[in-house]
């Protein structure tokens, strides 16, 4: 298996690590600073800044632009298929979504994990909070 890289804080490393052995070989864990500070009206402006391609996706984002919590946010991205998505409307949803929401699907997926298609998944999202939100030094 080719080498992909997790972007982790401390708190999700300590999930990772709590992984079976076998499913944590093959993975490359790098630690993710963050120091951006998101809020609801931040979340709300990204959201009103994004262009979504899908016409399937126009409901998800309707719902995503109104003003839910944290909660919500992170299970509508939980129940999303990004896998069925264009690359430019998935770039997109996370960026408005944030690191926050970002950060807790994370965490639920390293939880839940029970394969290495599962940690996949950790990987889009731990990069794309990666490259949109964390310290760059």
């Amino acid at each position: 298996m080719v080498a992909h890289t997790l972007f982790l804080k401390a708190d999700e490393r300590t999930l990772f690590d709590r992984l079976p052995e076998s499913m944590q070989e093959g993975w490359s864990v790098q630690e993710d600073v963050m120091d951006y500070v998101d809020s609801p009206d931040r979340r709300r402006v990204r959201m009103s800044a994004i262009c979504i391609q899908d016409p399937r996706l126009k409901a998800f984002h309707d719902r995503l632009h109104a003003s839910i919590t944290l909660e919500e946010a992170t299970q509508l991205l939980q129940d999303l298929d990004v896998r069925t998505m264009h690359d430019v409307d998935v770039r997109e949803i996370v960026y408005a979504l944030g690191p926050d929401v970002l950060s807790a699907i994370i965490a639920l997926v390293l939880r839940t994990a029970a394969s290495d298609e599962d940690l996949l998944d950790v990987v889009a999202y731990s990069t794309a909070r990666h490259l949109f939100f964390a310290r760059h030094v």
